[in-house]
């Protein structure tokens, strides 16, 4: 809940900032991107979607690692790439 609580206050100190033709600009725009949005939340398949999309930009970033290359390493018993995987063999009394 104090995520929230801190960014409408920060989009409350933005929103002062800015001019009257600004604010209504912002406004405007919002409705508008409003409207699509439930428009779109009308649909199932889109629903989940928007949801999820909605999710993925309130959750707080993660810090990124700063730790230097990744280093893969590979078994060197392997001759290329899928050899250890079982094969799919058709039926052999067709020949």
């Amino acid at each position: 809940m104090q995520v929230k609580r801190d960014a409408m206050m920060e989009s409350k100190v933005q929103r002062g900032k800015l001019s009257f033709m600004q604010r209504m600009e912002a406004d405007s725009h919002n409705k508008r991107i409003n409207g699509q949005l439930s428009e779109m939340r009308r649909d199932d398949l889109l629903k989940s979607r928007v949801d999820k999309i909605a999710i993925n930009k309130t959750r707080p970033q993660q810090p990124i690692k700063e730790t230097g290359p990744i280093i893969v390493t590979h078994n060197n018993k392997k001759i290329f790439e899928g050899h250890g995987k079982k094969k799919e063999w058709g039926p052999l009394d067709m020949y």
